[in-house]
């Protein structure tokens, strides 16, 4: 009788470990995630912006040639 309690309560136990272990590896793997998507962000920013300048610098430099060539 006893024994089949402790029985139970260790297999309840090892259950409420693994859960926790899983929840644990679960929120760092969401952690990761969101460090991981905000560089992506922040790199893709920094990239947009850089470019922008340029593009309608080159834009604007193409405007003028055509028009002094004309």
């Amino acid at each position: 009788m006893i024994s089949d309690i402790a029985g139970i309560a260790t297999a309840v136990g090892v259950l409420l470990a693994v859960g926790g272990l899983r929840q644990g590896q679960r929120q760092r793997i969401r952690a990761f995630e969101d460090f991981y998507v905000s560089r992506y962000w922040l790199l893709l920013d920094r990239l947009s912006l850089r470019a922008l300048p340029q593009a309608t610098m080159t834009a604007r430099t193409s405007g003028r040639r055509t028009t002094r060539h004309c």
